[in-house]
Formats: structure tokens, sequence, C-alpha cells
């Protein structure tokens, strides 16, 4: 075995090595697999060229020259593929002529050289076997232009990258892939397209240095492996939700995908351009001037809402959220900016507002006609009772119209309302207890009105018993305590008072009759009151002296619920 086959056995070992390895860092990795893939052809590459080196005959030669054909043609479309990826050509590589054109042709190379098209002829010299080919053959002449001009295009591509990218690790990595692929170019085209063949090919020679260079960046620059950098990059890419990164300038430095599809655009188009550019026009100066302000001076912003301008005009509400990029030395590299569409969420909000505005309304017209359908029906008792003699048949009409008249008032304060679902009980109390001295024409003069009533906001489950109960105690008070030209005074409460509510109707009249039980009374006003203290599961205290009487009904005060507002 001579130290030049050697040379081609260890290329084959380092390059299988070398491609599992880097596999195994990063099962998941587009670059991973790359270049796994191109260290597995050469591989195969340098064991067919080991063994054309030790070929017994002209014939074993011709098989192992034919069978490394494949390797040859696909590791240079392979080197190229993975240049593009590593150089972040993501644009280029998402069209499916790229693919075409880096692996037709070699597929095309392998099966003429397989089949004789183009003739390569076995020749043994001082170190082994190698090849020759035959003259004036066009299509190892072709052969030879493709593999000139797309290896070097390899290189340029990492070149430029390593040129222009600003991340300090991948640029290191750049580097080191650069020297690596650059001299195994080089020994390569210095031996392998020579005229003479006192020079034994080098390229198996050329791919242990470069895979020397290879591991160095991976040991030192992580380079093949998931970095936290790499991650966020992806992370970036896929979020839902638009990223703008833009330099110290206030121009805009990168952008991931979910931002062009929002907008319209390229990324060639933005890349470059002011921030101003993807703003709307009312947005602009406050952008520039508040918010990117806000950001240098307190390090971040959240939720803020502004507006993003497509391509086309198009205004797009957005939420926006910011914070400042720092490099490891605290140096500001530019601003990061998170967009958030609001548009779904603005239509659904106008869309809840128009229902809100409709069921309102209803709701409105709904109490304008209960109140008056009230109307109505204290209409006809007051109708039919200038046909009846009896004086306690005619008070009793009188009694059932005030009722209806607390009732239909609460509607009416409803309707009026704002919240159509509550009441304000100190609005509701005065205009119901006002309404009833005016109903008994009581002049101020001979009972006086006080009131203490705090502003409770009441639904219509407590305001309708609430005003039932002040309803049938003042309207007694009036009828009953004064007898007698007696000059007096009414006194209405209603406090809150933790999470009690507290009403007490009180007058200085002539007391409650002796015989007189309040709970097991004929009397139909208070039976209703002590049902109506039931119904608010409340409880009803009586105090009746020469001096006067006092209702104290105490309840809980009824917890809102969300839905309260326009009912169940």
């Amino acid at each position: 075995m001579t130290i030049f086959a050697f040379n081609s056995l260890l290329a084959a070992v380092i390059a299988a090595f070398l491609g599992i390895y880097i596999l195994y860092r990063n099962p998941r990795g587009v670059l991973n697999w790359l270049f796994c893939l191109f260290c597995s052809v050469g591989a195969y590459a340098s064991f067919a060229e080991f063994q054309l080196r030790l070929a017994e005959s002209a014939t074993a030669a011709q098989f192992w020259l034919k069978a490394s054909s494949l390797g040859v043609c696909f590791s240079i479309p392979l080197e190229v593929h993975f240049m593009l990826a590593f150089a972040e050509r993501k644009r280029l590589l998402a069209k499916w002529w790229v693919y075409f054109l880096l692996y037709a042709p070699a597929l095309m190379f392998a099966l003429f050289q397989m089949t004789g098209v183009i003739a390569l002829k076995p020749v043994e010299v001082y170190w082994g076997w190698t090849y020759d080919a035959a003259p004036e053959n066009l299509a190892d002449v072709l052969f030879e232009i493709w593999a000139i001009a797309s290896i070097p295009f390899a290189v340029y591509l990492c070149l430029r990258y390593y040129l222009r990218t600003t991340d300090r690790i991948k640029r290191r990595q750049a580097l080191y892939l650069l020297i690596g692929f650059s001299l195994a170019t080089i020994m390569s085209f210095a031996t392998e397209f020579s005229p003479s063949r006192e020079i034994p090919e080098l390229t198996a020679f050329g791919f242990v240095l470069e895979s020397t260079f290879v591991w160095y960046a991976i040991r030192r620059y992580g380079l093949f492996s998931l970095t936290p950098a790499t991650a966020a990059d992806k992370i970036i890419a896929t979020m839902a939700d638009a990223v703008i990164l833009i330099d110290p300038k206030g121009k805009i430095a990168t952008v991931n995908r979910a931002l062009l599809e929002l907008l319209g655009y390229e990324e060639k188009e933005l890349i470059g351009q002011p921030v101003e550019m993807i703003l709307a026009e009312e947005t602009r100066s406050k952008f520039t001037e508040v918010y990117l302000g806000q950001i240098l001076m307190a390090g971040s912003i959240r939720d803020t809402e502004t507006a993003f301008e497509t391509k086309d005009g198009t205004r797009i509400p957005i939420s926006l959220s910011g914070s400042v990029m720092q490099d490891e030395h605290g140096v500001e590299q530019g601003v990061v900016c998170v967009g958030h569409d609001l548009t779904n969420r603005k239509q659904a909000e106008q869309q809840l507002r128009a229902m809100l505005l409709e069921k309102e309304a209803l709701l409105m017209e709904v109490h304008h006609r209960v109140k008056n359908n009230l109307q109505v029906i204290s209409s006809l008792l007051k109708f039919q009772s200038n046909y009846v003699t009896d004086e306690r048949t005619l008070r009793m009409f009188d009694e059932s119209q005030g009722r209806i008249r607390s009732i239909a008032l609460v509607h009416e304060k409803l309707y009026r309302s704002l919240d159509l679902a509550r009441v304000d009980s100190a609005e509701y109390i005065r205009d119901l207890v006002v309404q009833l001295f005016r109903l008994y024409h009581i002049p101020p003069t001979d009972v006086a009105l006080e009131m203490d009533v705090d502003g409770v906001m009441l639904d219509l489950d407590t305001a309708i018993p609430c005003g039932l109960i002040i309803n049938e105690l003042v309207s007694n008070a009036l009828k009953h305590a004064f007898s007698g030209g007696r000059e007096g005074k009414v006194r209405v409460g209603f406090q809150s008072q933790d999470d009690r509510l507290v009403l007490a109707v009180s007058d200085d009249g002539v007391g409650f009759p002796d015989d007189l039980d309040y709970r097991s009374t004929r009397s139909m006003g208070l039976q209703l009151v002590n049902t109506l203290v039931e119904q608010l599961e409340g409880t009803l205290g009586v105090n009746s002296t020469e001096k006067g009487t006092v209702f104290r009904i105490t309840f809980a005060q009824p917890q809102r619920e969300v839905s309260s507002r326009y009912g169940n």
C-alpha cells in the first residue's frame, strides 16, 4: 500500500466519521443533513479512489474508476447546496429550478462517466492507478467547465457571507469553512486538472485538511450545533406575530416572514429602508418621537396600540411591544419590535358593540312598552272606579292603582337610565314618595317629608319589591298616622351597611293599635309587605308607640352579575 492509497483510505474514514458526528449533534438541522450527505459522498469517492490505487489490473481499475464517478459528480452540487443553506440564501432555495440546476448536471455527468460517454482511461503510474481523459472529448470538457464554475461559486458564497454577516460567531464559522473549502479547492484544481500525471491527485488529502478546519469550527464556535442564536432565529422565523429589527439609524435590519405576509412586501423591499415605510401615516411621527424614545429610555414598551400600512395602503391596527438589543458588551445594537395584528379583535369589538347597541335599543323598547301597558291598566282601573259607589271597594281600586304606578315608575327609570338593568335608589325612592304625597293631596305644612337615601344601584328583582314596600308603608302612614288633622313627619331612609341594605319608613303619628299584629293582619297592604320581605330574604322589624311607628327591613345587597345589564 502506497502513502497515496493510505491517504485516500484515511480521507474515507474521516469523512464517514465526520458526517455521522455532525448529524448526531443536531439530527433535525438542515445544515447537518446536507454536510452529512456531502461527507458520505466524499467518503464513498475516497474509498473508491483507495480501491483504484490498489487495483491489480486495468479491468479492476476501470471498474473502480466508473464506481467513483457517482461520488465525484454529486459532491460538487452538495457542496454548493450546503453553502447556499449556510449563507442563508432562503429565497434561492425556495425555487425548484435551483435544485434542477444543482443536481441534473451531476446525474448527467455521472451517467456519462459510467456509460463511457466521458471516456476515462485507467493509467498505472508510480503511485498506483489513476485516469486520463480521451483527447478532444466534448462531454469531458463540459464536465470540467461545470466543475470549475460550481466549486469556486460555493467558495464565493462562503466569502460573501463572511464579509456581510454581523454576527460574531457566524462570522468565525464562515472564516474556517472558507479556509477549509478554499484549500481543498486549490489542491483539487491543481492536481485533478493538471495536464501532466507526474503529480498524484490530492483531492482526498485536501478533504482531510478541510475536515480539520471544519472540526475546529465545530469545537470552538459550535458549528452545526443548535445554539441559542440559531434557536432564536428559528423562533423568530416561525412566529405568527410580525417581528422587525431596527438598527440604531432607524432603518429596518431584519424582518420575519409573518411581517412580509402581513404587509405584502418582499424582504429586499424593506431591508435598509426607514421604519416609517411600514407605519400608517398618522402614527409615523409618534412612533419615532415617542415610542422609540420610550424604548431607549425605559428599555422596553408593551402592548402599545399603533398601526402599520400595507404595500397597497391598507391600514392595519397593531399592538406593539419592543425592547433594546445589546451586544455582550452592553452596546446598543438596535431595537426589536413585535407587532400583533389587532384586525380580528377590532372587528369583533365592532360587532359586539353593534350587538350591544341593538340589545340596548330592544330593552329600552321593552321597558317603554311595559311602562305604557301598566299605565293603560292603571287608567282602566281609574275608569272602572267611576262606576263604584262603595267606599271600601273604591279604596281598593285606588290602592291597586298606586301599586301599579310604583312598578311602572321602575320601568320608566330603567328606560331613561344609561344602565338598562338597574335603577338609582335615591332618584327612584324620592320620585315615588313625592308621587304618593301628591296623590293623597298632603300639603308639606301638615305632614313634612324627610329622606335619607343612599344612591345604590338596584336591579329589577330588588327595585320592584322595595318600591311596593315603600308604597304600602308610606300610603299607610299618610292615611292612618295623621288622622283628625294632626300634623307630623314621615321619614324614609335607605342605606347600604357593609353587604346589607336597610330600608326604614317611620312616622311620628298615632302609632299602631295595641291589638294589631302586623305579621297576621287581615290588611292586604301589610300582608303584601310581609310577602315582599320574604321574597327579598330579609327581616322585618316594627316598633310602634304613641310617638309613632318605625318599619325597618334589612336584606342582603344583591351581587351584580356580568350579564345583569342586559337581563337573562
